[in-house]
């Protein structure tokens, strides 16, 4: 009897490990193949981007982002017809699908005007959602972004695009014209 209950024990323990590794096995599994929409934002010389990807395997569907607080911007609020950065369509209507690899950027401040004004939030909570079709379910993260990590961040201002070239050759031209040539 005592063989019995000990046999009885060993299929237990071995059936709740099993259980386990299936479990697990299938958390991986759709770890690899969800899609995984994120927001960040990026500074390249003083300008601020959003940026959103999705760094999953598969199409992300029916994207939203919520922002708290909403976001303001210096540089934005500049133009009269957009305040917030939550007026633009792909926050306020969402992303209808984003493919694996898609990454949206735009324009978002200007660090040195952003600073000036001093009334602007640093912290923002986003919350992102998404649908998966080959999952069959749906998503919703929270990503804390901060602006304030990249205050006081040395930067090397290169001058290797187009635009700088055509700014110096404009300076050359202008320069030459001022003294009569």
């Amino acid at each position: 009897m005592a063989l019995l209950v000990a046999q009885l024990a060993v299929l237990i323990v071995a059936g709740i490990i099993a259980w386990r590794q299936v479990s697990e096995a299938k958390r991986l599994r759709e770890a690899q193949v969800r899609p995984f929409v994120v927001i960040d934002f990026e500074v390249e010389d003083k300008l601020v981007y959003y940026v959103i990807r999705n760094i999953g395997a598969t199409i992300a569907r029916d994207v939203r982002l919520a922002f708290d607080p909403a976001p303001t911007s210096a540089l934005l609020g500049a133009r009269d017809s957009l305040t917030q950065l939550t007026e633009l369509k792909l926050f306020s209507d969402g992303i209808p699908s984003f493919p694996p690899g898609k990454v949206v950027r735009g324009i978002f401040d200007n660090f040195p005007e952003r600073e000036e004004a001093a009334i602007h939030a640093d912290v923002y909570e986003v919350t992102s959602s998404y649908q998966s079709d080959e999952l069959k379910r749906s998503y919703v993260d929270v990503i804390t972004l901060d602006l304030g990590v990249h205050r006081n961040i040395l930067h090397v201002v290169r001058k290797d695009s187009l635009h700088d070239v055509t700014k110096a050759l404009d300076e050359i031209v202008k320069a030459l014209k001022s003294h009569g040539h």
